[in-house]
């Protein structure tokens, strides 16, 4: 019997990680860490330093994403995964 609920606990264990853990792993792989300057540098021209880190900063905590894994060039859609 302690052997089953053993197995049932590291199969519930694999299926979490793999639900959660594993996507958002691939996530900050294609989306690695960038700080405010390289975000600023890939924004359109003409967009103001201070709009363009405020905005990412209200994303950031909407989508509950690190900001650091922000980036200009990201769909909406990839952060509210």
């Amino acid at each position: 019997m302690e052997l089953i609920v053993g197995i049932a606990i590291m199969l519930f264990s694999g299926a979490i990680y793999l639900l959660y853990l594993a996507p958002s792993n691939a996530f900050y792989k294609k989306w690695p860490a960038i700080n405010d300057d390289e975000f600023v540098r890939r924004c359109s021209p003409g967009i103001s330093r201070e709009v363009a880190i405020k905005v990412r900063k209200i994303i950031s905590d909407v989508s509950g994403e690190e900001y650091e894994h922000i980036h200009p060039e990201q769909q909406l859609s990839d952060l509210f995964r």
